[in-house]
C-alpha cells in the first residue's frame, strides 16, 4: 500500500479515500431533490380553505377522482368534502371510528 506523505502510520485506502469526492456531489442532489418536492407541496390549499368554497372543493373533488391522485391537494379537498357531509375522516380518507 501507498502512504499518503506528511502522515506516518496511516494506509490509503484508495476506495474510501476517494468516497469524500463524491459527498458535495450527493449532498447537491439530495438538496435538488428536497427543493422539487417542496414545491410540488406547496401550492396546496389546507382544509379550512376547501371547507369555506364549496363549489371550488367538488370540482377539486371530481378531477382527483378522475385522476386517481392522493396528492397533498387532493387529500384536503376529501377531508373538507367529508367534513361538510358530516362523515368522520382522516387525511382524506373515511374513518370507521
Amino acid at each position: 500500500m501507498i502512504e499518503p506523505k506528511g502522515v506516518a502510520g496511516s494506509r490509503y485506502d484508495p476506495i474510501t479515500d476517494n468516497l469524500h469526492a463524491w459527498r458535495p456531489v450527493a449532498m447537491g442532489a439530495a438538496a435538488a431533490l428536497i427543493g422539487m418536492l417542496f414545491v410540488a407541496c406547496s401550492d396546496a390549499k389546507p382544509v379550512a380553505y376547501y371547507a369555506s368554497h364549496a363549489q371550488e372543493r367538488a370540482q377539486k373533488v371530481q378531477a382527483c377522482l378522475g385522476k386517481g391522485s392522493d396528492s397533498a391537494d387532493c387529500l384536503n379537498a376529501r377531508q373538507a368534502e367529508f367534513q361538510a357531509l358530516g362523515i368522520p375522516a382522516v387525511n382524506g380518507k373515511a374513518s370507521l371510528k
